[in-house]
């Protein structure tokens, strides 16, 4: 397979990784050097058949001084041509004692770019568990779940209630509407306090799934309350959905209403 110039700068372990993931162990390098890469992309040829990869980079036999290699001496005198075939196939031996050792590199460096790929995946992970002492993978709640990758800009959006009317209405599908007042709950005159109240309006449903729903819904105002609300501020969810009655004449269930399934 050759690699056409479309990825231009991709690093070879990025490509292999994402190309051929169950062949990370089995990868054996040949370094043509980085005089190659003036001409071409990292990964220069990839043979998954065979499980070669060619790169334009320097392998570990460029850091042996050159005096290793070839003298000063032997570049002297006639026969060059036999000279230069002889150095040719001693570089050439050479290159195959170090390969291994360069192919053990690149099969290291595409572990470390597996366990980063994986660390970037679930990097909204660990912020939660790091710094909100949360975790998402537990939350059975799906609507607390998805809510959950906007904490990390919580400082910004606390008190938006606008933005959470927006939220809400993209997680349920439905369209939500917002009523503003006020609310008392200690029974004094100058003891009121700034309500929020979200109202999703949802088809109708039966018993169980109003009651499964509005369960939801309860946990789900629980938590934007505490992240979402400023301290003095009570949001409230309420369910609006036409309810079937039993004369056949529909009626609307909100928040505070409960069925029963027992008649």
């Amino acid at each position: 397979m050759s690699i056409q110039n479309n990825i231009q700068g991709l690093r070879a372990e990025v490509l292999l990784n994402y190309l051929y993931p169950e062949l990370m162990q089995r990868w054996m390098a040949n370094c043509k050097g980085t005089f190659y890469r003036n001409y071409s992309e990292d990964a220069i040829r990839i043979d998954e058949e065979g499980g070669w990869v060619t790169l334009s980079r320097d392998g570990l036999l460029k850091l042996l001084p050159q005096g290793l290699i070839t003298t000063e001496q032997e570049l002297q005198g006639k026969d060059f041509k036999g000279k230069h075939e002889r150095l040719r196939q001693r570089k050439a031996r050479l290159e195959e004692l170090f390969r291994p050792f360069d192919s053990w590199v690149l099969r290291r460096n595409l572990r470390s770019e597996e366990e980063l790929a994986e660390l970037l995946e679930n990097k909204l992970d660990i912020l939660l568990e790091t710094y909100f002492h949360l975790n998402r993978k537990d939350e059975k709640n799906v609507y607390v779940r998805q809510m959950m990758a906007l904490l990390p800009v919580v400082n910004r959006r606390r008190g938006d209630i606008h933005t959470v009317c927006n939220v809400l209405q993209t997680l349920t599908g439905h369209r939500v509407t917002m009523k503003t007042g006020q609310y008392n709950h200690t029974g004094r005159k100058n003891g009121n306090q700034p309500l929020v109240e979200y109202q999703i309006w949802m088809p109708s449903l039966d018993n169980t799934a109003y009651n499964e729903k509005q369960n939801q819904m309860e946990e789900l105002c629980r938590f934007i309350q505490e992240w979402f609300m400023p301290f003095d501020t009570k949001c409230l969810i309420e369910l609006k959905c036409k309810h079937p009655a039993a004369m056949g004449v529909g009626f609307t269930l909100n928040y505070n209403t409960r069925t029963d399934e027992r008649h």
